[in-house]
This record gives C-alpha cells, sequence and structure tokens, in this order.
C-alpha cells in the first residue's frame, strides 16, 4: 500500500492583501489665467486627488504635466512643471495670447506606488493686461540671446532680482513688455505705478533706482551680477507723456494760451455763476417765507348798500338842457316858494332865546310878488337867467 504524502510548499494558502485602488480626480484644475508678462507660478493644490493607499494626499503621488495630445512639453517652451515642488511655472507674453478664447490644453497626471494613474485635464489661458504703460524701461544685457530666450527659468530670475533690488518680496509687480534679440533687450514696466494720474515721485523712484545722470548705476549692476548689463533706458507714456522735469518749455504758446483761458474759466466764471445761483435761492427762499408769514386781509362787511336814484315819472319825460336846471311844468320859475321871503333872506340869524319870543307870532312884513314877467322881454324863457330861489345859496 503506498501512503501519498503532502508537501507543505504545495499548500495554498488564501491571501489577506487588499488589490491597489488607482488616484481619484478630487477637484479639477479646471481653467488657469496666466496674465501675460508676468510670472506664472501655481503649485498644483494638495486636494486635486485622493488615493486610499497613499495617505490620501496629491503631495504623496508622482505628479507630471503634459500636453492632451500626449506630447510632453519641450524644454524651450514658455511653461514649465517641476515634480519635484509639483509647481507650474512660466513666463507668458503678449506673442503667447490666443486669438479665441481657448488656451493651452494639458493633462495632469497622478501615479501612485503601485503604477496606478489618474487624469486631470486643465486649460491655461494666455490674458492681455489691460493696465496701461506709464513708464516704459529699457534694459540691455549681454547673454546669449537664443541660450535666453530657451531657458524659462532664467527669464523668472532675472525678474526676481529686479524685484528684490526694488525691495519687492516677488516678481508680481513686473511685468515684461516683450524680449528681443540684440543681445537681449528686456523692455518692462512697474505696474505698481497708477494710470490715472502720474505720480512725478514715483515716476522718480523708479528710474533713479536704476540709473543716475543717464548712466546705469552700479549698485543696479552688482545686484544682476547673473547678467551683464549694458544700459538702461526709460520714456514716459500716458498719463506721465510729456511731465518730464524740463519738459514745460516745449508746450506751443498757442497751447498754453488754451490752458490759460481754462483755467481763467474755471477760476472766475463758473465761481461766479455758482456764486448768482446761491443768491437767488436765497432770495426765493425768503419771498416764500415772507408769503407765508402775510396776514390774511380783513374781508369788511358793506354797511350801505347801493340803490338805484329815483326818478319822477315827470323828469324822465322832460329833455333836460345842460348847463340849464331842470324845471318841472308845475313849477313856477316867477314865483319863490312860499317859505321864502326878502325879509327872511334879509332877516339876520336869530339866536334860540328870539325864537322862542318870536314863536306863535305873525310876521309883520309879508311876502310882497315881483313886479309881472313880460313874455315880450325875452323869446325864450329858457335863455333867461334862473330866479332867486334856483340859484346856490350865499354863504
Amino acid at each position: 500500500m503506498t501512503q501519498s504524502v503532502t508537501s507543505s510548499s504545495s499548500i495554498v494558502r488564501p491571501t489577506t492583501e487588499r488589490p491597489n485602488s488607482p488616484p481619484k480626480v478630487y477637484n479639477e484644475m479646471g481653467r488657469v489665467s496666466a496674465p501675460a508678462g508676468k510670472a506664472l507660478y501655481l503649485r498644483i493644490p494638495d486636494d486635486t486627488f485622493y488615493d486610499s493607499e497613499d495617505r490620501a494626499t496629491t503631495r504623496n503621488l508622482s505628479l507630471s504635466v503634459g500636453f492632451a495630445s500626449g506630447d510632453s512639453i519641450p524644454s524651450d517652451f514658455w511653461l514649465q512643471f517641476d515634480n519635484k515642488t509639483q509647481t507650474i511655472y512660466g513666463l507668458p507674453l503678449d506673442a503667447h495670447v490666443r486669438s479665441g478664447v481657448s488656451g493651452e490644453s494639458l493633462v495632469l497626471r497622478a501615479r501612485d506606488s503601485q503604477g496606478d494613474e489618474a487624469l486631470d485635464a486643465f486649460e491655461v489661458l494666455v490674458v492681455p493686461s489691460e493696465k496701461p504703460v506709464v513708464q516704459e524701461l529699457t534694459l540691455r544685457i549681454s547673454n546669449n540671446f537664443r541660450i535666453f530666450i530657451s531657458n524659462v527659468s532664467q527669464r523668472l530670475l532675472l525678474l526676481e532680482k529686479i524685484a528684490a533690488f526694488y525691495g519687492d518680496s516677488d516678481s508680481s509687480q513686473i511685468r515684461v513688455l516683450s524680449f528681443t534679440a540684440g543681445s537681449v533687450i528686456m523692455e518692462w514696466t512697474n505696474d505698481s505705478l497708477p494710470t490715472d494720474t502720474c505720480d512725478e515721485e514715483k515716476i522718480q523712484f523708479v528710474e533713479n533706482r536704476i540709473l543716475e545722470d543717464g548712466e546705469v548705476r552700479e549698485e543696479f549692476k552688482e545686484a544682476l551680477r547673473d547678467f551683464l548689463v549694458e544700459n538702461a533706458t526709460q520714456i514716459r507714456m500716458g498719463v506721465c507723456k510729456g511731465t518730464r522735469p524740463g519738459d514745460e518749455t516745449t508746450i506751443a504758446p498757442a497751447q498754453q494760451s488754451r490752458i490759460e483761458e481754462s483755467n481763467l474759466w474755471y477760476k472766475h466764471v463758473l465761481i461766479g455763476l455758482l456764486f448768482v445761483l446761491i443768491i437767488l435761492v436765497l432770495v426765493s427762499i425768503l419771498v416764500w417765507y415772507r408769503r407765508r408769514r402775510r396776514s390774511k386781509p380783513y374781508n369788511e362787511k358793506r354797511t350801505f348798500k347801493k340803490r338805484k336814484p329815483i326818478i319822477l315819472g315827470q323828469e324822465i319825460e322832460l329833455e333836460p338842457i345842460a348847463g340849464k336846471a331842470l324845471v318841472l311844468p308845475d313849477d313856477d320859475p316867477s314865483q319863490p316858494p312860499s317859505y321864502l321871503s326878502e325879509t327872511s333872506l334879509a332877516k339876520p340869524v336869530s339866536s334860540d332865546d328870539d325864537d322862542e319870543e318870536d314863536y306863535g307870532k305873525s310876521p309883520s312884513i309879508r311876502y310882497q310878488p315881483p313886479p309881472p314877467f313880460h313874455a315880450a322881454l325875452t323869446e325864450d324863457p329858457r335863455s333867461s337867467p334862473p330866479p332867486a330861489y334856483m340859484m346856490p345859496p350865499m354863504y
């Protein structure tokens, strides 16, 4: 009988290790804006990827950046990636601005310790700067242009040295306008300068830090020792154009007269109009106040009522003659009224006592009628003078 012996090496034991899970994209990069002329430093955020085995952070993953087409980024491209610091850096210029809305399409790859990868596509869009230039500085260095322009790290190092010379903590205020050959000509500006008004103090500070009597300062050359500075110049532009000290004499006489007239208008005419306007407002307020304070008129009631004059019927039928008294048909102009006499007219005014004594006594002298009136003496009795009783009283 044959006894079978089983070797311990042929025994299959179950494994306890879990299969590796690849990294996952936790926060997408999306679109990154890169201002033209400004240094770009972008460190990949720590929460971009998630991996359960590699302590769940992006920093523990191996990263790389390439084009979406699968090509790697060339060494002379304006944008580079440092896998040690996981930082995208570069120096875009106006020449790298796309005509459309799309930018550089890139892919970020994250690899874990087991070799599994996760991909995140993103875009870097170069946007032109809309801030105007008020001072353009030109720096010429004797470095080889081909080597200089193909190495983005050298270009960024030059910006950092210039910013450090001005005392800035980074190069965010330095904006490169262009790099041209011959040897290397760099045109740049300082974005810390105001653009709405010309700040002469700041303009002079930027210029005097690198130039003295038109020559490059030795301390500036020493600060840029890795770059051999040959010369430097500056030009004022925008609101600072023509404001260099000593340029005031270049203003034309006609332009100077227009400036003076404009100043005269602002100083005198506008002030006068404002003063007149203030006076009119004060007068209007005073008139309104006086009208408001004025008491209401007292409405007097009319005591007497207007009445129509009483006209007799006989007077209506008569035709009055201008300048003549109106005589009714029953009136006899030749006879005075019975209550009048010559003696009464000639009698002096008596007192109240005399009236009491004569009361009840008949007058001793009676009225004597005038001689008869002859109508033949006058053709028209209306033309004769009125009788005595129609004459106005004597005073």
